[in-house]
């Protein structure tokens, strides 16, 4: 699979930091894979502690699955 993903700013408050992202992408099939992610993560002692992914899960199955 084909994909490119550029980084919006990141913002960070205390021990969280918020990225955003864009992915841009074919699939093996040749469908467009075009997603945006936000990602939560806390970070204490310079390590990652936990992280959450928010992503199009349902655009995930069409593009990669169907």
């Amino acid at each position: 699979m084909y994909r490119r993903t550029t980084f919006e700013p990141f913002i960070a408050e205390d021990d969280y930091v918020v990225m955003r992202a864009r992915g841009q992408g074919r699939a093996k099939s040749g469908r467009p894979y075009n997603n945006t992610y936000c990602i939560v993560a806390q970070v204490s002692d310079g390590r990652i502690h936990a992280m959450t992914d928010y992503v199009d899960t349902e655009l995930i199955t069409s593009a990669l699955f169907s």
